[in-house]
């Protein structure tokens, strides 16, 4: 879908129907003498337009199947209708309407409106503004007309009417656009792993809150048929996962394995919805269990760490309608998937070690709002379904939920470092500096028991 909507060759269509309806026009406005007739046909066509735009306006949104099966070419016909009748009749109401001085306006920056928007309203949002809804997008809009109004005054203008810029103008357009470079590169490029910091394995770990809310058994010493060699640690999962495990510091008294699979939680029920939109399965994610067990095989770990997080919290279709956890129906669904990833995790001796999903903001809804997988609550109910598959399976809980928003509440920074790279993800120096001191110490504990 991202191919079709970004491509210029597959976006092209409304710039080619510009331009057709441009050359018929111009020749008309060259030929035309005495005074214009009535186009009652085009008229009725350009009312159609106007109520196409309007409905596509106030409806379609960017991931409609039918857009991209000649809904654009549709749309920009529609424009195209609108445009042609206020040009053949420039006495029409049409015409007329298109001639107030706000829209006049608005046309001429019309196109500078367009470049500006998306990173503006990339910028402005809810968290930065604490603004949401109908405050949100004013304040976008009058942000975005600003700079729209100012880049054709001081740069579009002067090149159009073929004059030297304003001196102004070059250092203003090029501290704009350095500007939307270093945010695109920094939102996107992610930070470069610290020095791998010394952790005491033996000390205890910094902040209370590791196995609140269940018990700390531990796995029995010297498990029978334990393959020789340090003890072992195996992170599973999801990316959320991979990048705790990954980003880890290496130790001299054990070795950690990472067999999260990135893209994959243990729902697979096929239909979901992510950020409002469909969005299937990545492929294998329905076989997570095979891909999990040969994880386990290879490596016969002393310690399974499991941290699940977002696919379980996206609303997915079960028993013919959308549901999500904290229904029901839909935690039995849940927790017959997390016992199977337990006794996976299980299956060679390992103790398993469930950490707590942390909040997360991934995204903002167009409005300013959380999309409904970014819900404290459903992290809330998650957790609750992690805490009861650990007493059915006398496993340990990590509160990994505390110790990455210690405030109880979603938090881009932790320690004093910034522990969450896109929202969902931990970055290097938050989990080398601020997670695995908390961690490391709790898994050694339990790996060196059963080792």
């Amino acid at each position: 879908m991202d191919r079709v909507y970004y491509g210029t060759d597959t976006r092209a269509v409304a710039l080619l129907v510009g331009a057709a309806l441009a050359v018929p026009l111009a020749r008309r406005s060259e030929a035309v003498t005495g005074r214009p007739a009535r186009h009652p046909v085009l008229g009725a066509l350009a009312l159609a337009g106007a109520a196409l735009t309007g409905w596509c306006w106030a409806t379609a949104d960017g991931g409609d199947a039918w857009l991209y099966r000649g809904g654009l070419t549709a749309a920009a016909l529609a424009v195209a209708a609108v445009l042609a009748h206020a040009v053949v009749s420039p006495a029409s109401p049409t015409a007329r309407l298109l001639a107030l001085p706000p829209l006049v306006w608005l046309g001429r920056i019309s196109y500078g409106v367009y470049l500006w928007h998306w990173p503006l309203f990339q910028w402005l949002t809810a968290e930065r503004t604490g603004l949401t809804g109908f405050a949100l997008l004013t304040a976008r809009c009058a942000l975005t007309l600003a700079a729209a109004g100012g880049s054709y005054l001081l740069v579009e203008r002067p090149i159009r009417r073929a004059r030297r810029l304003p001196r102004p103008a070059p250092a203003l357009a090029g501290t704009a656009v350095a500007g939307v470079a270093a945010v695109a590169v920094l939102g996107t490029v992610p930070p470069a792993p610290p020095p791998n910091p010394r952790i005491a394995l033996d000390a205890a770990p910094p902040t209370a809150g590791a196995a609140a809310g269940s018990p700390t058994p531990v796995p029995p010493a010297r498990r029978p048929g334990r393959r020789p060699g340090p003890p072992r640690i195996a992170f599973l999962g999801d990316s959320v996962s991979w990048s705790l495990g990954t980003y880890l510091p290496e130790q001299e008294k054990f070795t950690v394995s990472v067999r999260a699979v990135q893209g994959c939680g243990i729902a697979r029920l096929p239909e979901v919805r992510y950020i409002g939109e469909p969005h299937p399965n990545y492929p294998g994610c329905a076989h997570w269990d095979a891909r999990w067990q040969r994880g386990v095989r290879a490596d016969d770990p002393d310690v399974a760490v499991i941290l699940l997080d977002r696919w379980e919290l996206m609303d997915r279709k079960l028993d013919g309608r959308w549901q999500h956890v904290g229904e029901p129906a839909f935690d039995r669904y849940l927790a017959g998937e997390l016992d199977k990833a337990v006794g996976i995790a299980s299956a060679r001796g390992a103790h398993v070690t469930l950490l707590t999903a942390p909040y997360t903001r991934r995204a903002e809804r167009p409005d300013g709002g959380l999309w409904p997988e970014d819900d404290p609550a459903r992290v809330d109910a998650w957790n609750r379904l992690l805490r009861a598959a650990a007493e059915r399976h006398h496993a340990t809980v990590l509160d990994l939920n505390r110790r990455a928003c210690p405030e109880g509440r979603f938090a881009w920074e932790a320690g004093g470092v910034r522990v969450r790279s896109d929202g969902l993800h931990f970055t290097p120096e938050g989990v080398q500096r601020w997670l695995a001191p908390w961690l490391l110490p709790e898994l050694y504990r339990l790996a060196v028991r059963g080792a």
